[in-house]
């Protein structure tokens, strides 16, 4: 039985319960599945047959999940591409997947002439709601490609990373065991995949994104208050810290680097938070709770992350001062085969296929620290510098509301946003070297999850 099979059978206990909740908006189980028969018979109505791929493009909404999984009982692969801006590269993509159509809504629709490159207009499509009477899931083997997804390329080249239906199925049943939620839960989240495993469990979602977050409240929520959070340490400053429900069972941060200025914050709830590392290709790949990074994060040059998912292997490899990339097995790390133009981060050791993260990281006792991605670590005078070396030890001290120091050039150069007249105090105090300063408004930040500085924004900077 495929998941969108597994999912249309189990829902079946629990249809009269909310699946959705979206500002003042509730959809039960019931209604969700009823829209996603009309939108697959739409996509059919439209000539999109079994294993045809589509681009959807459409943000993160009730509307999102409706698609997706319409295309998954419709029997289609998905892409799904984050970034839009570099045209050549969007065109390549989807020629290489051989992209029938670029699904989305009205409003973007009538965008399309001013986001997307002209030669897409007409593959660009609104799916009609069609209901179709002989209306049945497309069955699916373990094999079928039923997401895509595009990497930054921080690891190297960018990389389309293909998930088919038991990749998918692994995935989910890592992260339910994680977070063991439940029909009745309800679950606030900013993380994709983590809404999606809501669905299989009868979990209630509420969506958190850039778009809504600021309208999240206890007055928002009263009629659901929330029983798991899954947020990034940006959403968990902003939601978290202000909503204090009785109701709220556990809260995992993730997608960024936690640093101790937040963790003391969530000090009083110590019992109820747990922090998740993970990349696209392995997630999760450890856990940690917040009174144990609180006590092994303590002068350390890297971020405490845990303890390794049981499930997985780990390596550091090609060390330089006891700091080396992160390298992980096991059975929910992407296959070698699913990965396209990422082929060179997989290598054989100990008679295992082990994948290249491209973060940087050290052990102690069993416990891994994270150090940054290993694209813009660089060595100066026999140490390896990192931007999280910057970042952490800012957070630490405060001395800038925000922090970070790449390498430009042969010279180190931080980056801040904070008063201009602290930067001699922070170069007497750091404990690294430091050329040149540059004061920003405002620290450019991935996205998803507005948590990650994107160093990529950082070197198109002037310095003068």
């Amino acid at each position: 039985m495929s998941l969108i099979e597994n999912f249309w059978v189990q829902s079946e206990a629990y249809e009269n319960s909310i699946a959705f909740v979206e500002g003042k908006n509730e959809i039960t189980f019931a209604e969700f599945k009823a829209e996603i028969k009309l939108v697959a018979g739409g996509m059919q109505k439209i000539d999109l047959q079994k294993n045809d791929t589509i681009l959807l493009a459409i943000p993160v909404s009730v509307s999102f999940y409706i698609h997706l999984i319409a295309a998954w009982y419709a029997g289609l692969q998905v892409l799904i591409i984050t970034d839009f801006k570099d045209k050549v590269a969007l065109q390549k993509t989807l020629r290489d997947l051989n992209v029938k159509y670029i699904i989305t809504n009205r409003k973007i629709s009538l965008l399309k002439y001013f986001i997307l490159p002209h030669a897409l207009w007409q593959k660009t499509k609104v799916v009609p709601k069609f209901l179709l009477s002989n209306s049945k899931i497309q069955p699916l083997s373990e094999n079928h490609i039923a997401l895509i997804t595009t990497t930054s390329g921080t690891t190297g080249a960018p990389k389309i990373a293909q998930r088919n239906i038991g990749f998918l199925k692994t995935q989910f049943d890592t992260i339910q065991n994680l977070l063991q939620h439940k029909n009745g839960d309800v679950h606030l989240s900013s993380f994709p995949i983590v809404l999606l495993c809501n669905l299989l469990v009868g979990a209630t979602s509420i969506l958190v994104t850039d778009k809504n977050y600021k309208n999240i409240n206890q007055n928002s929520l009263q009629n659901k208050p929330p029983t798991i959070l899954s947020l990034s340490p940006f959403f968990t400053e902003k939601l978290f810290i202000q909503l204090k429900f009785e109701t709220i069972k556990s809260l995992y941060v993730g997608g960024a680097s936690m640093f101790s200025p937040l963790a003391g914050k969530l000090k009083p709830y110590a019992d109820k938070v747990k922090i998740i590392y993970g990349s696209t290709e392995v997630e999760p790949i450890t856990l940690a709770s917040l009174a144990d990074f609180l006590a092994f994060d303590k002068n350390e040059k890297g971020v405490f992350v845990g303890k390794l998912h049981k499930n997985l292997n780990l390596k550091i490899l090609d060390e330089e001062n006891g700091i080396g990339e992160i390298a992980v097995s096991g059975n929910h790390v992407l296959p070698k085969e699913n990965l396209l133009h990422g082929h060179k981060l997989y290598e054989e050791i100990d008679g295992e296929i082990y994948y290249r993260t491209g973060d940087l990281g050290y052990l102690k006792n069993g416990n891994l620290f994270f150090y940054g991605r290993k694209k813009y670590a660089w060595l100066y005078k026999n140490e390896l510098y990192s931007p999280v070396l910057c970042e952490k030890w800012n957070a630490e001290n405060q001395i800038f509301s925000e922090a970070t120091m790449l390498q430009i050039g042969v010279e180190n150069v931080v980056f801040y946003v904070g008063e201009k007249n602290k930067e001699q105090a922070f170069k007497k105090n750091a404990p690294f070297d430091i050329h040149l300063f540059k004061q920003l408004k405002k620290m450019p930040k991935d996205n998803r999850h507005h948590s990650r500085i994107d160093y990529a924004q950082l070197l198109k900077q002037r310095l003068i």
